[in-house]
C-alpha cells in the first residue's frame, strides 16, 4: 500500500466515553497477546520515496525549515517522519 493517511482524520471517533474507549482497550488486548506484540517484521521499503510522497502534499517554501529541523537529532528525524513509522506499524500484523 503505498497511500500514506497519516492526515485522513475519517477514523478519529471523538463522541467516545472513556468507559467506552476501555471497554474496546480491553477488546483489542484480548484479541492481541503479548507475543504477538512482540515480533517485528521487517518492512522492506524505500524511505527517501515515502518522504518524497508526503512532502509532495506540503508547502514546498516551508520544505527547508523541515529538513533543517529534522537534522538536528533522530529524534527530531523520527518525529518528521511519523508517516514511515505509521506504514511500518500496519505492516506488522
Amino acid at each position: 500500500m503505498d497511500h500514506l493517511d497519516i492526515f485522513d482524520l475519517k477514523g478519529i471517533q471523538i463522541k467516545k466515553t472513556k468507559d467506552s474507549l476501555v471497554e474496546a482497550g480491553k477488546k483489542r488486548q484480548v484479541s492481541v497477546s503479548s507475543e504477538q506484540l512482540g515480533e517485528y517484521v521487517p518492512v522492506h521499503r524505500d524511505p527517501v520515496k515515502a518522504i518524497n510522497k508526503t512532502e509532495s502534499n506540503m508547502i514546498k517554501e516551508l520544505l527547508p525549515l523541515r529538513h533543517e529541523r529534522m537534522i538536528k537529532s533522530p529524534f527530531a528525524f523520527f518525529r518528521g517522519t511519523a508517516e514511515l513509522m505509521e506504514k511500518d506499524l500496519k505492516r506488522q500484523n
